[in-house]
């Protein structure tokens, strides 16, 4: 910013001088400035001396800042009034509404304007019996009607002369927890085994092994390699390690096989384990 050539004191001082010289043609050529900067001066400076220039400077500045101020407090304003409307239900803001009246000792209609609330609205009570009626209501039709969604369940409602919207009925099975269970399909393998069901019918000949994951107190994880007989249902063998690779099942398999002897059929859920296993066996 470029420096003024002369204070506001300077300024001052020239003005008292041209009073009492009386030729401003002189006065200008004496301070080097155009007769229209010192008729400017004067329509801004004259008939003040330097204190009271001072303290125009002063309230100029004061006043800056106070309009300053207010913009920024108009902003925290707006942007409160953005976070009630988007953050507090219409319970909350009835309860906050109470609060501010006793706490402040305001008007409702000014507590109303800040929290952008009508005063009906704040004013109006739910129907504390009504409610209850209609959530009894609504948990009774979802339990004899388990797979219906909330829009059947309202028709019904509507039907017996409930007088309650659409919307009402989905937050209330929503909050009770009485929404319908989407069915899982269940997942089939991607392989097709080439190997006719076996089905155990004495024990030994028939094995199944599957992989049991788990973590230790620390947080690591625990990988089980377990082997039963189908027909006694017993636990053969469980090898339990960081990690479990194909060389260590083929030992536990082998010392199996040492022990138990020859078998004819070894399952598993998983398709590609199965074929992975059968290949380096």
């Amino acid at each position: 910013m470029k420096r003024k050539r002369f204070t506001e004191g300077q300024i001052v001082r020239i003005l008292k001088e041209a009073e009492a010289v009386g030729n401003v043609r002189d006065l200008c050529r004496k301070h080097n400035i155009t007769e229209q900067t010192f008729y400017r001066w004067r329509n801004k400076h004259g008939g003040m001396d330097v204190a009271e220039d001072r303290r125009v400077k002063e309230l100029e500045r004061e006043d800056a800042e106070l309009k300053n101020l207010v913009g920024e407090l108009s902003l925290d304003n707006r942007m409160l009034e953005d976070v009630l409307e988007k953050m507090l239900s219409l319970a909350a803001k009835r309860h906050a509404a109470e609060s501010l009246e006793r706490t402040h000792r305001v008007s409702e209609r000014r507590v109303c304007n800040v929290l952008s609330l009508h005063r009906s609205t704040k004013r109006r009570q739910p129907g504390g019996q009504d409610l209850l009626e209609r959530l009894s209501r609504v948990h009774a039709l979802s339990e004899q009607y388990p797979r219906m969604g909330y829009r059947k369940v309202y028709d019904l409602l509507k039907a017996d002369g409930w007088p309650v919207n659409r919307e009402t009925v989905r937050l209330i099975r929503k909050r009770e927890g009485l929404q319908v269970v989407k069915k899982q399909r269940k997942r089939r393998p991607s392989g097709v085994s080439t190997m006719t069901p076996t089905r155990a019918e004495y024990p030994n000949p028939v094995w199944s092994y599957d992989f049991v994951h788990d973590e230790n107190s620390d947080r690591r994880r625990l990988r089980c390699l377990t082997v039963i007989d189908e027909y006694t249902r017993e636990g053969l063998a469980t090898h339990c390690a960081r990690s479990v690779t194909s060389g260590c099942v083929i030992r536990v398999l082998e010392t199996l096989f040492a022990r138990f002897g020859a078998l004819v059929c070894l399952k598993s859920e998983n398709a590609s384990q199965s074929m992975k296993l059968l290949s380096l066996l």
